[in-house]
């Protein structure tokens, strides 16, 4: 650095002054993270390690390349908020789209009605206006929250630029620890929308019969969605630890047998929803951990699956059928019994129909019954589950036979595939799917919990007996959080993990 240098950098950091001492601020302490003048140093910091002048301590970072490095993830973050901008306005216009919709839905249907309806009408319409305004709002308060993170981080960008400019040692610290501050708000950003954000949808459901009278029903249904386009500034959930949390003893009073847990949803707002094969029964649990509700059934539930947030069905093997659940925060109530003879053992919901097996086949199931063969099989399948970004489904092959298949894939044109053979897992049960992508199976005599990706090439023990996994039958995977059904001394608790 030639002298005329030197004089501008003396200009520069001559007016940063020390609050305490009043001399010029040249020092910094690494084991402190602080700024100081001589005077702190040899008072406050003369046993410290890591004391250095502000100007040497800027060369350090700038020949380690941890400014370039720093400035590097900082756009990135703003990229990541940006992509996440355009993915909220982009569902802003869907449920714009999905307004505009229902009300010319409901506009043809006045047409068909006399003027004695027209009130029916208004009230309707207002409901469609209030679900849109409120929906719009959370998406709404979304975005907003990452514009501002956005526009911090573009500051602090233009602002270490401009301090690097003037030499200004000081200033690119200060900036440098800002900057670490907001990176991290950025990954927990992108992890809270990542985990809670749902795909809302409005609907209208008419009845075919005009004479009825009625202008039907508003629905607002809303599905756990990855976020489209958002890169991976959080650990994806392939690379995640896993720990237990809590476990629960789920047997209640009114219980005539211990617990045979066969089917269990993890609903986003952490309540849990569990069948009871030997009590005929489906408990509700809140996010505290208590059974606050049973709903007794006409037969053993099997499988469970989430239809909505607030609705959850349950594949029925005797007498038969489905059984559609409406989830309040403390109450379960039975809304509709779909197909009442005949047998099903796992159930999904994809597109707006169940997907079922029977004792020889994949099949789709509409709300009326209408019942399509999407795929015959051999052997015992008790599970099935979907990824939410394809549509493809997972089947999972109670079986132990060497060679055989313990899960296979089932593409929304119904090519099968093989993605697991039997080996780390034996007689498959449970098996879910991930936002991300990955499947996570129950081996019931392999006692362990397997996660592998959607082809089947990446395959890792999640929890084994160590972990208290005791022939496993259910799993639901919910954001970062899992629930485990198991058997065999472990019946009347559930366990709940989570990925870290």
């Amino acid at each position: 650095m030639n002298s005329s240098e030197n004089w501008q950098l003396r200009q520069n950091t001559s007016d940063k002054k020390c609050d305490k001492h009043k001399d010029e601020i040249a020092y910094y302490c690494e084991d402190h993270k602080s700024l100081g003048c001589s005077k702190c140093i040899i008072v406050g910091h003369r046993k410290c390690d890591n004391v250095s002048t502000t100007e040497d301590y800027c060369e350090k970072l700038n020949s380690s390349s941890q400014l370039e490095e720093r400035k590097t993830y900082l756009q990135q973050g703003a990229d990541d908020m940006e992509s996440m901008i355009k993915d909220f306005y982009l569902r802003q216009q869907n449920i714009a789209d999905d307004k505009d919709a229902v009300l010319k839905s409901i506009d043809d249907l006045q047409e068909r009605m006399d003027k004695r309806i027209r009130e029916m009408k208004k009230e309707i319409t207002d409901d469609v206006i209030t679900a849109y305004k409120q929906e719009r709002e959370n998406l709404k308060v979304s975005t907003q929250k990452c514009e501002r993170l956005k526009v911090a981080i573009q500051n602090t960008l233009e602002s270490s630029a401009t301090a690097l400019q003037r030499n200004d040692h000081m200033d690119t610290i200060r900036l440098y620890q800002k900057g670490q501050t907001e990176l991290e708000a950025c990954k927990d950003l992108v992890k809270e929308m990542q985990m809670s954000i749902s795909t809302v949808s409005i609907e209208h459901e008419i009845d075919s019969d005009v004479t009825s009278l009625n202008f039907g029903k508003i629905f607002v249904r809303k599905q756990q969605k990855h976020l489209l386009s958002v890169p991976t500034l959080v650990k994806p959930l392939s690379q995640c630890n896993v720990k237990e949390i809590r476990k629960l003893n789920i047997i209640c009073p009114s219980d005539q047998f211990d617990c045979a847990l066969r089917g269990v949803v993890y609903l986003p707002d952490g309540r849990i929803v569990v069948g009871d094969r030997n009590n005929n029964n489906i408990k509700l649990i809140n996010d505290a951990g208590d059974v606050v509700d049973e709903l007794k059934l006409d037969g053993n539930p099997w499988d469970l699956c989430m239809v909505d947030n607030t609705t959850v069905a349950a594949a029925i093997p005797s007498p038969g059928g489905i059984r559609v659940v409406t989830v309040t925060p403390s109450k379960l109530t039975l809304s509709s019994v779909i197909n009442k003879k005949t047998r099903y053992y796992g159930i999904t919901y994809r597109d707006d129909e169940f997907i079922v097996s029977t004792g020889s086949e994949v099949c789709s199931v509409k709300n009326d019954g209408t019942t399509k063969t999407l795929y015959r099989y051999t052997g015992n399948v008790y599970a099935l589950s979907h990824d939410s970004k394809d549509g493809q489904l997972f089947i999972a092959h109670h079986t132990d036979s060497t060679g055989s298949t313990a899960i296979g894939r089932l593409s929304t044109d119904n090519k099968y595939t093989d993605v697991l053979k039997v080996g780390v897992v034996k007689h498959a049960y449970g098996v879910d799917v991930d936002v991300e992508g990955n499947v996570y199976v129950c081996g019931y005599n392999s006692n362990n919990v397997v996660q592998i990706s959607g082809d089947g090439t990446n395959v890792r023990e999640l929890l084994t007996a160590v972990d208290g996994i005791t022939y496993p039958i259910a799993i639901s995977v919910c954001g970062d959080k899992l629930v485990v059904t198991n058997g065999s001394g472990q019946s009347n608790f559930i366990q709940v993990f989570q990925l870290v």
